[in-house]
């Protein structure tokens, strides 16, 4: 496109215009954090003695990770208390400082077992004497330290999770309960969550492949069955948390104790969580499961009546989607996205390993008067600002991962923006299967018969019907008489001659990287915009939601008269709430999402212009703009819930029920199935929304475009049509010319005003509903009178 309005480097480019204060700021604190966190990895290696082994395995009295420095001790034994007396073959309580590695767990008491002592404090009176200086005492009180390790009868124990040694159910005091849930319960929960990651390394990568492939399937069946695609996810994903809910609420009444029990060992939080908080949890859970399923069914029954309105935006989507050269352009952009926000995750979760592994293991255990003294007890001894340091680094550790997804919603932004206005529309052969007769009398060539009765359509269809006489010359059967049996269209012709071509828009290789080069011009504005995306996203899904379920599908409307004196229910007042709160968390947070980004793209503004002028434009335009922006949103949504769905739950599966995986005995045994599951479902929802993200992205980005060239691009209505696709003309043809009259535009400026009568007008039917009452002799009670 010759002199195109679409802006390229000297609109993008922000030397001219100078760095804005905010974006700067904020890029140059965020560039400050990443250079921290690469000090502290580095400090962490070099200085801090890190090591993760430390995480994945216990550690003894003498400071020796078991199964490591000592590789024939695997199993972490506790003593006893050696003040504390037996109960029959079990000690009446544990000494958690008292931690010894085994190479195996005895189960009897025949076994001798090293276990060190808490040091012990005597007084040693003697008398009087003469020091060093000369000096005469009467009397003196000198005090001694005692520690040492000696041999205790050891008792009977199980393998607890492959690496400790816990008593047997049949212990009494609770001493089972003590171990698993006392003091060493945090350490050995993050030793199993990060064990498992070193384990479930090979499960976790099959749940990314096939996220990857389930969410590209999607798109794919999306572009030819996109309104039964939709409803069939919907209804499954109901039927499926409908499942899982009463899988989970169901667990209140199996003992979590039994562990080897059929259902504890298909329940995740049985098999990670211990005791009666694992009963309370899996309930809990059970019920927030119910509640999703409740507003899935509800999503399903709306969907009924309102998929067909963004089934049109999503065939336009998917036009664009999979074009002409779509492969090496704006499908390869979340592919690669894909792999590397996965690598870096995974190069930031190994280094965060080694941050949280610092320390200095000595045995500086004992302190008289502000003096350490040197124990036989040793243990890790953790840099005093180190929390600080965890904290920012799991900051960065997001803000990083966010700036990436970010980037790749601009880059598919900027090829759509770039598809839309550059590429021009091209005719290209159909290739339909149609027999060449049927072809001919598409295009009204051939002779022409009326008056052709078919029996057995004409009762149904009615009247005659008009046809063409075609020779086939494909395969040489002659003369054939092409006759529709359908019902004639509105102008009453049974054919609407044209030719059967495709319209073909080629995407170039190379936006991806003009996008991404423009982009980073404005990686400042984009390090900005993160934290307010992040923030805002759980709001503005909420609206959506509510803005979903609220508003009626534009053929079932039942417009009635209005009357005064209507008193409203409760029903009506709640939806009316939700439409109030709604309105207002897209006012003041709804430019607060990638729609910002196209406005960045297009005009090359600052994130607070862009956020701006992305609601107010966007409402400005009206009509079927306004309309359809954002109506695939919820669909997006249920998309990503199906796919992650199915991809975590299948690594789930393989993660309890392969022997490799689940035996405690494997060297791949995964302790913590619950954080993997956790950790796949991360994983999938940042592979699947970026896969997903594609129709909705593109979708809002062709509203957002069209409006754009038709109103600012200076783009006249021919121009307009010869780069604007057919599916999207399909949908936006009244509005090709011009935006819609004033009388159903959106005047952006009266928002508040709309917001403020919105207001007071729900304030009002609340207050006329509290008040409503009874009807006694024609009047009304008030409910607050009759409530005295």
């Amino acid at each position: 496109m010759s002199g195109s309005v679409f802006p390229r480097e000297d609109k993008h480019d922000t030397t001219d215009r100078g760095c804005l204060k905010d974006a700067c700021y904020c890029f140059g604190i965020f560039c400050l954090l990443v250079a921290c966190m690469a000090g502290a990895v580095y400090w962490s290696v070099a200085y801090g003695g890190a090591n993760i082994e430390r995480l994945t395995r216990p550690m003894d009295y003498n400071g020796n990770i078991c199964g490591v420095d000592v590789a024939d001790k695997p199993y972490l034994y506790i003593c006893g208390k050696a003040d504390g007396g037996w109960d029959g073959h079990y000690p009446k309580a544990l000494d958690f400082t008292s931690k010894t590695c085994v190479s195996e767990c005895p189960d009897d008491n025949q076994t001798s077992i090293e276990c060190i002592t808490r040091p012990y404090v005597f007084p040693k009176p003697t008398n009087g004497g003469v020091d060093n200086n000369g000096v005469q005492y009467l009397k003196t009180l000198s005090f001694e330290i005692s520690q040492s390790v000696s041999l205790q009868t050891s008792y009977p124990t199980d393998i607890y999770k492959g690496q400790m040694c816990a008593p047997r159910w049949e212990a009494p005091n609770g001493l089972r309960d003590s171990l698993i849930l006392g003091p060493h319960s945090n350490e050995s929960q993050l030793a199993q969550a990060i064990g498992s990651l070193r384990n479930a390394w090979p499960v976790l990568i099959g749940v990314a492949v096939l996220a990857n492939i389930l969410a590209y399937l999607y798109l794919v069946l999306l572009r030819f069955y996109a309104g039964p695609l939709l409803l069939l996810s919907l209804v499954f994903g109901a039927i499926l948390l409908g499942i899982f809910a009463l899988f989970f609420a169901v667990g209140i009444f199996f003992s979590p104790y039994d562990e080897n029990g059929g259902y504890n060992m298909w329940n995740p939080i049985y098999r990670s969580v211990y005791g009666e908080q694992a009963r309370l949890l899996t309930f809990l859970t059970g019920i927030c499961l119910a509640a999703l399923c409740a507003l899935m069914v509800r999503t399903t029954r709306h969907s009924v009546d309102r998929i067909d309105e963004a089934v049109g935006m999503i065939h336009a989507a998917c036009g664009c989607i999979f074009d002409e050269g779509c492969y090496l352009a704006i499908q390869l952009v979340p592919l690669v996205s894909a792999i590397a926000i996965l690598a870096v995750l995974s190069g930031l979760l190994y280094c965060f390993m080694l941050i949280l592994s610092v320390g200095d293991v000595d045995g500086k255990g004992i302190r008289v008067n502000g003096e350490h003294y040197t124990s036989m007890m040793k243990k890790i001894h953790y840099p005093h600002s180190w929390p600080f340091v965890i904290f920012f680094y799991v900051l960065t550790m997001i803000w990083i991962i966010e700036l990436m997804v970010g980037i790749t919603q601009f880059v598919i932004s900027f090829n759509v923006c770039s598809w839309f206005l550059e590429a021009e529309i091209e005719e290209a052969d159909n290739p339909d299967t149609a027999s060449q007769p049927f072809k001919q009398a598409y295009k009204g060539y051939g002779q022409h018969v009326e008056g052709v009765r078919v029996h057995g359509v004409d009762a149904i269809a009615g009247g005659t019907r008009t046809g063409y006489i075609e020779e086939d010359t494909q395969r040489g059967r002659g003369k054939v008489l092409v006759v529709p049996i359908g019902r004639k269209h509105p102008d009453g012709r049974d054919f609407l001659p044209e030719d059967a071509t495709n319209e073909v828009k080629r995407h170039s290789p190379l936006w991806s990287w003009e996008g991404l080069k423009a982009c980073l011009q404005h990686i400042g504005t984009m390090v900005l915009s993160t934290w307010f995306i992040i923030l805002s996203r759980p709001l503005r899904m909420a609206a959506h939601i509510i803005k979903f379920l609220l508003t009626p599908s534009s053929f079932s409307v039942d417009r009635q008269k209005f009357e005064e004196d209507d008193a409203p229910d409760f029903f009506g007042l709640l939806t009316s709430f939700g439409g109030l709160a709604s309105g207002y968390i897209n006012y003041y947070f709804g430019g607060f999402s990638k729609d910002a980004y196209v406005d960045i793209i297009l005009n090359a503004n600052d994130w607070e212009k862009a956020s701006e002028d992305v609601q107010e434009f966007t409402l400005k335009a009206g009509g079927a703009v306004a309309f359809l922006h954002g109506m695939t949103s919820i669909y997006e949504m249920i998309a990503i819930f199906f796919v992650v769905m199915l991809s975590s739950f299948t690594g789930y599966c393989v993660m309890s029920k392969v022997g490799i995986f689940n035996d405690d005995d494997s060297t791949w045994y995964i302790q913590d199935p619950l954080a993997m599951t956790y950790l796949s479902l991360v994983i999938s929802v940042v592979i699947s929304f970026n896969w997903i993200a594609l129709f909705n992205n593109t979708s809002d980005t062709l509203l957002y475009v069209f409006a754009w060239a038709r109103e600012k691009g200076d783009m006249d209505p021919f121009t307009l049509d010869k780069y604007c696709p057919q599916t999207l003309k399909a949908i936006l043809s009244a509005e090709m010319e011009q935006a819609p009259t004033a009388a159903f535009k959106s005047d952006s400026k009266s928002q508040q005003n709309r917001f403020s009568h919105a207001h007071n007008k729900f304030l009002s039917n609340a207050k006329t509903y509290a008040t409503q009452g009874k009807v006694n002799a024609g009047e009304r009670e008030s409910l607050l009178r009759s409530t005295r």
